[in-house]
């Protein structure tokens, strides 16, 4: 799914004018979820996170100096409460393991899809490998439009998507799942 038009008029518009705010957050919004979903893995809420991007959307949008960065700017808001929610569900999980008779944790579920097991994966790799992998193959854009989104240079995201996806192989291999995501996603 193509990024939509940045529209800097509207995105101005958006700071100022109730429907011209909605309109920004209703072309983004799938995009968002995406977001969310695929950067907080399968054990998030990810409406419940977008819901968390779009309000700090609102409270920022005025600190935006150019509009033209809107797509990159949101991206990092994605991130940046992807990021927190993910350290609030650590220091949880962790207070959960010093606390045993709190703990909720059980065995594994036999019946996890392949599709969760690889986002399982996929939260072991770095955040900034992580990002670029899940934009270039997940949500398959090109390079440069994660370098832009990113505000990156090009050949920073050439290397952590090297990187990302060996590190990702490795892990599927460690896993044991080689064979599956070889023929789940056309691997030679």
């Amino acid at each position: 799914m193509s990024l939509p038009a940045t529209d800097p008029d509207l995105i101005r518009a958006a700071c100022h004018d109730p429907s011209a705010l909605d309109r920004v957050l209703e072309r983004w919004l799938p995009h968002i979820l995406g977001w969310c979903g695929r950067l907080g893995g399968p054990d998030v809420d990810a409406e419940d996170l977008a819901h968390d991007v779009c309000l700090r959307v609102v409270d920022r949008l005025a600190q935006l100096r150019d509009p033209v960065a809107f797509p990159s700017w949101l991206y990092q808001i994605t991130r940046d409460t992807v990021r927190k929610h993910r350290q609030r569900r650590e220091r949880w999980f962790r207070l959960q393991w010093r606390l045993p008779r709190f703990s909720t944790v059980g065995p594994p579920d036999p019946d996890h899809a392949l599709g969760k097991i690889v986002l399982r994966l996929l939260q072991e790799l770095p955040e900034a490998q992580r990002d670029v992998v899940v934009l270039c193959h997940v949500e398959e854009r090109s390079r440069e439009e994660v370098a832009a989104l990113l505000s990156i240079p090009l050949g920073t995201v050439k290397s952590r998507l090297r990187l990302g996806t060996a590190r990702f192989r490795q892990l599927a291999i460690e896993a044991g799942l080689e064979a599956e995501l070889r023929e789940a996603a056309g691997w030679p």
